[in-house]
C-alpha cells in the first residue's frame, strides 16, 4: 500500500484557477428538522433546504490573487466557485462572499486573507 499525500485544494472562479488555499472549511447542513408527534416522540424529519458555507485562508502574494475577492464582496457579486478535491470530488455552487479578513506578519513578509462564502444554489459534486 502506498502512502497518500494531502495537497492544497485549488479554488476556481468561473472555471479559472483563482488560487490555492492554505486552510479551509466546507460545511454542509441538511436543513432537516425533527417533527414531533403528540406522544413526545420524533416521528420523522422534515426535508429542509441544504445549506453550505465555505471558508478559506489564502496566501496573498504581493501581486494579488489574480481575482479581486474584496471587490466581489463590496459589490455583493455571486461567484461560481469550484473547490476540489474533497473525498475525490469537486464541489461546485454559486457562492456569495460574506466577509473577509486580512492578516499581515511583517517580520516573515507573509500576508494572508480569510474569506467566508455562503451557497446561493444547490451544491453539486462531480
Amino acid at each position: 500500500m502506498s502512502d497518500y499525500q494531502i495537497r492544497s485544494a485549488s479554488v476556481f472562479v468561473g472555471g479559472l484557477k483563482m488560487g490555492t488555499f492554505t486552510d479551509g472549511n466546507l460545511s454542509i447542513k441538511s436543513g432537516d428538522e425533527p417533527n414531533f408527534g403528540d406522544n413526545a416522540g420524533t416521528i420523522t424529519y422534515s426535508d429542509g433546504v441544504i445549506q453550505a458555507t465555505f471558508s478559506a485562508d489564502f496566501f496573498e502574494p504581493v501581486q494579488g490573487l489574480g481575482f479581486d475577492l474584496d471587490a466581489a464582496l463590496l459589490t455583493k457579486t455571486i461567484l461560481n466557485i469550484s473547490v476540489g478535491l474533497i473525498n475525490g470530488k469537486i464541489y461546485n455552487s454559486d457562492w456569495r462572499p460574506l466577509d473577509s479578513d486580512h492578516t499581515f506578519t511583517i517580520k516573515s513578509g507573509e500576508s494572508k486573507g480569510k474569506y467566508n462564502f455562503g451557497s446561493t444554489t444547490p451544491l453539486t459534486r462531480t
